[in-house]
């Protein structure tokens, strides 16, 4: 993921293997308070994003919104008790990334142990009609 806001230097969450574009709309007064927009994304990210902002004892709000179906525009609106808003937004995205990478390494595990125990009724299959032979 990257995330960059216009408005600030850029903040590199994970790999750059995704690209996620934000920009900084509303910002008040102090640093604590901030509403993100995200391109490209949806209730998926959204979602995700608040639900793992949330949980941070520094945040005091946390909310998504999809403004309209037919544009590709998620806002995430974020307020701290203390510190700065984007501090947890690139907290929250790097938390996500950790997430993404345990969860496809227990899916390899997963499909290797099954491969492993599927392999011998691999002979078992019928050529023709691709059934099993019971």
């Amino acid at each position: 993921f990257i995330c960059w806001m216009e408005s600030e230097e850029e903040l590199e969450v994970a790999p750059e293997e995704t690209n996620i574009r934000t920009k900084e709309l509303k910002r008040e007064g102090d640093l604590s308070s901030a509403t993100f927009s995200f391109t490209n994304e949806d209730h998926t990210l959204g979602n995700l994003l608040r639900n793992v902002i949330i949980k941070n004892k520094n945040t005091q709000f946390c909310a998504y919104s999809v403004p309209h179906p037919s544009e590709n525009i998620m806002n995430v609106r974020i307020q701290a008790n203390e510190g700065d808003a984007s501090e947890l937004l690139s907290q929250g995205l790097s938390r996500i990334g950790k997430m993404c990478d345990v969860l496809a390494e227990k899916f390899k595990d997963a499909l290797s142990t099954y491969d492993e125990n599927e392999m011998p009724m691999q002979d078992q299959i019928d050529p023709k009609n691709q059934n099993r032979i019971m």
